[in-house]
């Protein structure tokens, strides 16, 4: 039903009704389609947020159809390849956001269902990816949401090293290049005096909220002899790059 009520907004979507002016408001000027289309999008935001809170009480399979519809649509609407769904994108926009998807992420069953090995690849790449300073919100709330479902991940220990492995090199690319940093970037292109931001950078707050999701990992049992392990091993190559750096 809910694959349904998603192609039957993607059609009504495809119409191109105009909608009303703010003087004609009420449902009774609105053209039947818009009426319908707002009445799908309530709908498939009030049975996800209901999902969210009665997960518990759901067979398994429900819950799986949820989170393959919404990342059906986060996946379609964070494309940024030349043939992706433009109605799946405005759909993204309008109700499927990922700031919806963390809000809905307090039952382990729906959790572990959004920590799958597509959606935590999805939310990496996410985080990592930088398409101007308006994607910092969209960073963070990928961040934010692999912190709600990641400790809910049931993987064996190779799985766990391999994503902890993704997670370090998106913290040390971040806190040692710097990419892409509008505050920083703009720094660089003054010729007098010293410009110093107000609010903290783009990369300090990305490498924060990473720093927070290793912390959240770090106190679970399961996760905590794989981060130690890591952290030994990158420690152990602090002298060898120390030396080399002495020698120039």
């Amino acid at each position: 039903a809910l694959w349904s009520m998603r192609n039957l907004l993607q059609t009504l979507q495809s119409r191109h009704i105009s909608a009303p002016s703010v003087t004609e408001s009420s449902y009774t000027r609105k053209h039947p389609i818009l009426v319908l289309q707002d009445s799908c999008l309530q709908l498939l935001r009030a049975l996800t947020i209901s999902t969210g809170l009665t997960a518990h009480d759901m067979s398994p399979a429900s819950v799986r159809t949820v989170a393959a519809l919404l990342y059906s649509i986060v996946q379609a609407g964070t494309t940024q390849s030349e043939d992706r769904d433009h109605l799946l994108e405005e759909q993204h926009r309008s109700w499927c956001t990922l700031g919806l998807v963390r809000s809905i992420s307090c039952s382990p069953l729906l959790c572990r269902n959004l920590a799958t090995p597509a959606w935590v690849n999805l939310l990496l790449n996410l985080a990592q990816t930088f398409l101007g300073p308006f994607s910092l919100y969209r960073r963070i709330l990928a961040l934010r949401l692999l912190t709600s479902v990641l400790p809910h991940r049931i993987d064996d220990l190779e799985e766990r090293q391999i994503l902890l492995d993704r997670i370090f090199l998106l913290l040390g690319n971040t806190i040692l290049t710097c990419a892409n940093d509008p505050a920083i970037s703009a720094t660089s292109k003054k010729s007098h005096g010293t410009c110093v931001a107000v609010t903290s950078t783009h990369s300090s707050t990305v490498a924060e909220a990473v720093v927070s999701l290793v912390r959240t990992l770090h106190t679970l049992p399961v996760w905590n002899s794989v981060i130690n392990d890591a952290i030994i091993e990158r420690l152990g190559l602090v002298a060898q790059l120390l030396s080399d750096l002495s020698q120039f």
